[in-house]
């Protein structure tokens, strides 16, 4: 019966943060994220939300083979969580999901309008790029220090989020204050 209700919670948690990240994304505000974690036993998710002008400095597929290299670089440096976040003991990540493009139709539309002679305006796409990262940690952790200021420094501040056995809450952090305490 714990099984159930420990998957129910961690269910739960993550209806949260979808909620909050979904928030967020209609939000998007250049040079502030967001970080949701939510605790289960040993258990830790982390979701991590940032504009993508402030991850690549450009809120568009990549274009040129410098574009296409910096992608890859982030990708790269988003591979493990603590490009984001350190925790005081060290956890083992057990798994990790990137999302950088959104698929948009907007080409194919503009393509279309073209072909008949439409003239119309381009719109901007605001993106964001989403990191998310499954983490086990053998010690009881009663803080983060955020390290994605150092990877994105752009930001100016992460809103983080948080579930955990000490209880909910959440924090604004900046470069100059990178300590939440849960």
């Amino acid at each position: 019966m714990t099984r159930y209700v420990a998957k129910y919670l961690l269910a739960l948690g993550l209806c949260c943060c979808v909620a909050v990240s979904s928030a967020h994304a209609q939000a998007h505000i250049h040079g502030v994220g967001s970080v949701m974690l939510v605790q289960q036993g040993n258990t830790w998710q982390v979701e991590v939300m940032v504009p993508l002008a402030d991850a690549l400095g450009f809120e568009h597929a990549p274009e040129t083979p410098e574009q296409k290299a910096h992608a890859q670089a982030l990708r790269e440096t988003l591979a493990t969580y603590r490009a984001v976040l350190e925790f005081a003991h060290t956890c083992q990540q057990v798994s990790q999901s990137l999302t950088l493009f959104e698929p948009t139709h907007e080409h194919d539309e503009h393509e279309t309008a073209h072909k008949h002679g439409h003239d119309h305006q381009h719109e901007h796409k605001h993106q964001d790029v989403t990191a998310r990262f499954v983490l086990e940690c053998e010690r009881p952790v009663e803080g983060v220090t955020l390290t994605i200021f150092d990877t994105m420094d752009s930001l100016s501040s992460v809103q983080v989020q948080w579930i955990s056995a000490q209880g909910q809450g959440a924090k604004q952090v900046s470069q100059n204050n990178r300590n939440v305490v849960f």
